[in-house]
C-alpha cells in the first residue's frame, strides 16, 4: 500500500513544482516588461530636451535685441558736427551752449566715443584754470587773425579770471602793436586811394590802377578799397571810346 501511495502522489508533486516555476517565470517577465516600458519613454523624452538646450542657448546669444545698435555713418557724422560745435562754444566760454550741443549729439547717435571725449575735455575746460587758458588762447588767436575786437574781449575776460599780470601785459602790448599797424595800414590805403582819384581825374588810368592795386594788396576786403574799384571802373567807362561795329 505504501508503494502504491508513493506512486500515486509522485505525479502530483511534480505538477505542483512545475506550476510554481511557471508562475515565477511569468512574474519575472511581467516585471521586466513593465520596467522596460517605463524606462524607454523616459529616455526618449530626455534626448529631445538635451538636444534642445544648446539650440535655446544659441538662440539667446543671437537675439538681435540683445546686440548693441551700430549707428550709421550719416548719424555719426551729424553727432560729430554737434561735438565740434560744442568744443567751439566751450572754447569761447559758452559752456551752457556746449552742453546743449553735446545733448543733441547724444540724441542723434548715442554711445559715440567723440561725444564722451568732448564732454570730459569740456568739463576740464569749465574749471577756472581751464577757462583762463581758453581765454588766453582765444586772445592770441584773435591777434594772429587781426581781429582786434575779439582780442580785446578775450583779454578783458582773462583779467576777470585773474590771469597773471605778465600774461595780460604781453597781450596788451601785442594788441596795441596790432592796432598801430592797422592804423598805419589804413592811413597808407587812404593815401593810395587819394592818389588813384587824382590820377583818374586827369585820365591817367595807368597810375590810377597801379595805386588801387597796391591798396588791394594791403587789404582787398577793405570797404573803401572795394568802393574805389567800382568808382575807377565807372570813370574809365566814361572816357572809353565806343566799340566799332
Amino acid at each position: 500500500m505504501a508503494d502504491v501511495d508513493a506512486t500515486v502522489h509522485k505525479p502530483g508533486w511534480r505538477h505542483a513544482v512545475g506550476a510554481a516555476l511557471c508562475l515565477a517565470v511569468v512574474g519575472v517577465g511581467a516585471y521586466l516588461y513593465s520596467y522596460g516600458g517605463q524606462a524607454k519613454p523616459t529616455e526618449a523624452e530626455a534626448e529631445p530636451a538635451q538636444a534642445a538646450a544648446p539650440a535655446v542657448a544659441a538662440a539667446k546669444q543671437k537675439t538681435p535685441a540683445d546686440e548693441p545698435a551700430i549707428p550709421s555713418s550719416i548719424v555719426t557724422d551729424q553727432a560729430r558736427e554737434f561735438v565740434g560745435k560744442a568744443r567751439r562754444l566751450a572754447a569761447s566760454g559758452d559752456f551752457a551752449g556746449a552742453e546743449a550741443a553735446l545733448k543733441k549729439a547724444e540724441e542723434v547717435a548715442p554711445g559715440v566715443d567723440e561725444t564722451a571725449q568732448a564732454r570730459q575735455a569740456i568739463a576740464e575746460l569749465s574749471k577756472p584754470e581751464g577757462q583762463l587758458a581758453a581765454q588766453l588762447n582765444r586772445a592770441r588767436s584773435a591777434l594772429e587773425l587781426g581781429d582786434d575786437a575779439v582780442a580785446e574781449q578775450a583779454i578783458a575776460e582773462a583779467e576777470r579770471l585773474n590771469a597773471p599780470a605778465s600774461a595780460i601785459a604781453e597781450l596788451r602790448a601785442n594788441l596795441q602793436a596790432a592796432q598801430q599797424k592797422d592804423t598805419h595800414q589804413n592811413d597808407h590805403i587812404a593815401s593810395l586811394l587819394a592818389e588813384m582819384r587824382t590820377a583818374a581825374a586827369r585820365h591817367d588810368f595807368a597810375t590810377a590802377n597801379r595805386a588801387l592795386n597796391e591798396a588791394e594788396r594791403l587789404d582787398i576786403q577793405n570797404r573803401d578799397v572795394l568802393k574805389a574799384r567800382d568808382e575807377l571802373n565807372r570813370e574809365q567807362d566814361t572816357v572809353r571810346p565806343p566799340a566799332k561795329n
